[in-house]
């Protein structure tokens, strides 16, 4: 629990849920930390989810410096120092801010704001594309089903697998062109300098911070949904090998088993790769712990170099906006893995369906063997994985810790 916020010493007070960020940036006179967005955020979300009743945002005086607190009820959540020995900034009004200067600064975010509608809506249509393929496997589960019962046997059945592979494989090839039309946009606006005769403090908001709390997050689904787009046309290829098999050798069912396992265990260790690669290559799970350590670091380093109080803080923010762009990207991989899991899901259930006669077979016995130990290592990495997840998350406290001390 921080100290008391006294009454009187309370300037915003909001429900989280409708918390407008404008009214806390016009009090603290500078953009705030992209920590309190993110913590602001996760409290609706776990609203939402009903681990939170009822939380709000509260902005004021705490010894003189003005903090951000997030509460719920009578718990507190946590604090945020936005500026140490605060003034408030409208009693001395800035004369650079008149109406030239205000259109100027609404120009500068207009922009911004048209580049992330870009961006979130090439991401909806991405995601539209992927739902629609989604839907294409039950039809084809169908037609698998119809195959392995003899209905429509023959050409029929073969020639409909074949083309809901075929429509598929268009939406995915559209999802591809959308995500690559909004990385021109996305790549154009990852930084932006602050133009000349608008102050820093004004247009900070919309720079490092607003790429990495809403321009990346909008780009990274994007890609997510192209990545799922491809893991469900392999999904589909097999399920269409499986028709092909049934509908044309339903004699062989033997052999028709081997191939269903064989494709069941090329998909999984396809799973198991896109699992391991959703952290990326530049900044692996168990290196993001180590990262946020390095953060703490030079936040406590800045305390002692001879920096102006101005520079200093902005130093320290600088750090911690990193620190959080490193636990939303963390968080954000986590998600992917988890439809991945998902995945996996599906293939150990189609597994488990195999007739238990088809097990007596070697091949297929040897198969399913070693599926069952490829899934028993995903398990062991997802483990591994959320240890590392729950040691950065550790740390990422001490950073905030040390950036509200600064």
């Amino acid at each position: 629990m921080g100290d008391k916020m006294k009454k009187d010493d309370v300037k915003l007070r909001a429900k989280a849920s409708s918390f407008n960020p404008s009214d806390a940036v016009a009090l603290a006179g500078r953009s705030l930390p992209s920590a309190v967005t993110s913590a602001i955020k996760d409290a609706v979300k776990r609203q939402k989810a009903k681990e939170l009743k009822d939380p709000e945002v509260k902005v004021g005086l705490i010894k003189g410096n003005l903090y951000l607190r997030l509460k719920d009820g009578s718990s507190h959540l946590d604090d945020f120092l936005l500026v140490k020995n605060w003034q408030d900034p409208t009693a001395n009004p800035d004369p650079k801010k008149d109406a030239g200067y205000k259109k100027s600064l609404k120009d500068f975010i207009d922009v911004r704001m048209e580049a992330l509608a870009v961006v979130q809506s090439g991401e909806k249509a991405v995601k539209a594309e992927y739902l629609k393929i989604k839907e294409m496997r039950l039809r084809m589960l169908d037609v698998l089903e119809e195959a392995k019962r003899g209905i429509g046997y023959g050409d029929r059945v073969v020639e409909t697998a074949d083309d809901i592979v075929k429509d598929a494989m268009s939406l995915a090839v559209a999802a591809d062109k959308i995500r690559k039309d909004i990385f021109k946009t996305y790549d154009e606006h990852r930084t932006f300098k602050t133009p000349e005769g608008l102050l820093q403090e004004d247009v900070s908001a919309y720079t490092r911070a607003f790429y990495l709390n809403r321009m990346k997050p909008a780009f990274a689904k994007a890609e997510e949904y192209v990545e799922l787009c491809n893991t469900a046309i392999g999904q589909l290829r097999a399920l269409s090998k499986d028709v092909r098999n049934h509908a044309k050798f339903r004699d062989q069912e033997d052999a028709n088993n081997r191939s269903t396992i064989d494709e069941l265990l090329k998909l999984l260790r396809q799973e198991q790769g896109a699992i391991q690669a959703v952290w990326g290559s530049k900044t692996p799970i168990d290196a993001i712990a180590e990262s946020l350590s390095a953060d703490v670091g030079k936040i406590k380093k800045s305390k002692t170099d001879p920096y102006d109080e101005t520079t200093r803080m902005s130093l320290v923010q600088g750090h911690l906006d990193n620190a959080s762009g490193r636990v939303d990207g963390m968080k954000n991989a986590y998600s992917r893995l988890k439809k991945h899991l998902k995945i996996v899901d599906e293939l150990a259930g189609r597994v488990k369906d195999l007739p238990k006669a088809a097990i007596k077979d070697n091949e297929v016995a040897a198969m399913v063997k070693a599926f069952g130990k490829t899934r028993k290592e995903i398990d062991v990495y997802v483990k591994e994985c959320e240890g590392h997840m729950k040691k950065a998350l550790t740390t990422y406290s001490t950073v905030k810790k040390e950036a509200a001390a600064a």
